[in-house]
């Protein structure tokens, strides 16, 4: 997909770093790396999902996907860190958990807080470097069609397509509550995601 929008060399630049970073950090400094990202935040606090239902997703998805996707990236607000902070914590006590119950290796989840940004537009062009990308329904969601990003997007209300994402692959998975996302169920968010990698995955 081609993006909509075209930033100065110093912005490019500055995603560029971010994404050698996460390569870095996934020992994958010589390869291109299939990310998929995780944005937390929505502004208000009805159009966001509870932590700990992103951390139920992840450890489905990134079991399910550890051979098509490489790791996760997680973002946030950069004026609220510490629900990327909750998350992985989350994550890592799972994992301790894992191992005291069953005795196993711990699971693999290669999850990454992505460091805080003051500038959106550093984070609209790291989406370039980004397989897929899950998010409220906010303005990181139409960020995502602006840079030919594929989107999951999670909303209230009823469907709207005047703000549905344009040009790219895209699912819309709703919350039956049309005031509050909180009550969205896991296994609903899981299966707009299966439909979506169904489709990335199809057409490599």
């Amino acid at each position: 997909d081609i993006p909509w929008v075209k930033y100065s060399t110093q912005i490019k630049d500055q995603a560029q770093k971010l994404y050698n970073g996460i390569k870095t950090d996934l020992n994958m400094q010589n390869k291109n790396c299939r990310i998929a990202a995780l944005n937390l935040s929505a502004g208000l606090d009805r159009r966001e999902w509870p932590v700990e239902k992103y951390v139920d997703f992840l450890k489905q998805v990134s079991a399910k996907y550890q051979g098509d996707i490489d790791g996760w990236v997680v973002f946030t607000d950069p004026g609220k860190p510490e629900k990327t902070d909750d998350l992985i914590e989350q994550i890592n006590q799972s994992i301790v958990h894992n191992v005291r119950a069953v005795h196993e290796p711990p699971l693999q989840y290669k999850i990454i807080a992505l460091p805080p940004q003051s500038d959106i537009r550093v984070i609209m062009e790291f989406l370039t470097h980004v397989m897929v990308l899950i998010t409220p329904d906010t303005s990181i969601a139409h960020a995502a069609s602006a840079m030919g990003t594929t989107v999951l997007v999670l909303t209230i209300g009823e469907n709207v397509t005047v703000w549905d994402p344009i040009g790219v692959r895209h699912q819309i998975v709703f919350s039956e509550d049309p005031f509050s996302l909180e009550s969205l169920p896991v296994e609903k968010v899981v299966d707009g995601f299966d439909r979506l990698m169904n489709d990335v995955l199809s057409k490599k």
